[in-house]
């Protein structure tokens, strides 16, 4: 009888805390958009992607329209942006350990398995740049056995890739590298012979060197939004009404024309 008594103490007890801790994770969920107001900070992760989000090295200031965006809806969600630099590779992985609460970026069939989107900013077209010397003129040209594709690892760009990858549409070998300046080496000593990006960001490496072109045509676009971890109901709802918001008042648009950014605003196309 003792036993038993013992037993079913053991077994409550182990009840309790398992219940005790459910709902302590419950109420931590629960509680993202409290603890966002209550700080009057969100933490926002980012990486070097010019000219998306950079820092000025003469100023020190962060700067580009992804940056813009992640203060717009700080202010739209009552805090002030926090910005903690990361990497893209990294970027999920730092959400789901709570290194910082959001982070604007593509939309890729491999981040929704571990992060949540808000509805979509704008999409934004895909291509690379090759050696100006070089009689590659199209992306199809491109997309040949003999060429290889520079793209950094874990970018919007190197998803789209590996999607094409999978699905057999991509010919030209993927090489994929840790930062876009070692991408634009490899391009220029022509280990590589393109790099992949956003138009945008392409746009700003070929003012910059004159050695590289952009080619004509693309190979999809990436539809940007904002992540945060997932099971977070409230900040989720918080968010998508700020988004929506930001495109419905026409912030988004002019934000896209303010930065230069060839993207559209989504849903408007």
């Amino acid at each position: 009888m003792t036993v038993l008594r013992t037993l079913r103490c053991g077994i409550t007890a182990l009840s309790l805390v398992v219940c005790s801790t459910f709902a302590v994770a419950q109420a931590d969920a629960a509680s993202a958009l409290e603890k966002v107001k209550s700080s009057g900070e969100i933490q926002v992760g980012w990486a070097e992607w010019r000219p998306m989000e950079y820092r000025d090295t003469s100023t020190g200031d962060l700067k580009g329209v992804l940056i813009a965006f992640a203060e717009e809806l700080a202010k739209r969600l009552g805090a002030k942006a926090d910005f903690v630099e990361d990497n893209w590779s990294t970027l999920p992985a730092g959400i789901a350990a709570d290194k910082f609460q959001i982070a604007l970026m593509g939309i890729t069939e491999a981040r929704q398995k571990v992060l949540d989107f808000s509805q979509p900013l704008y999409h934004v077209p895909f291509t690379v740049i090759v050696k100006d010397s070089s009689n590659l003129k199209t992306f199809d040209q491109v997309n040949t056995t003999e060429n290889s594709i520079a793209v950094t690892t874990g970018s919007s760009t190197d998803e789209l890739l590996a999607g094409m990858e999978r699905a057999g549409k991509l010919k030209a070998k993927v090489v994929r590298l840790k930062d876009v300046g070692g991408a634009l080496l490899s391009v220029t000593t022509g280990k590589t012979t393109a790099f992949a990006s956003s138009i945008d960001d392409l746009s700003q490496i070929v003012k910059q060197q004159k050695a590289l072109r952009i080619v004509d045509g693309s190979f999809g676009a990436s539809i940007f939004a904002v992540s945060h971890a997932k099971g977070q109901k409230d900040m989720n709802e918080a968010i998508d009404k700020g988004v929506s918001a930001m495109i419905q008042d026409g912030t988004v648009a002019k934000l896209l024309v303010q930065y230069s950014v060839s993207g559209s605003v989504a849903g408007a196309e």
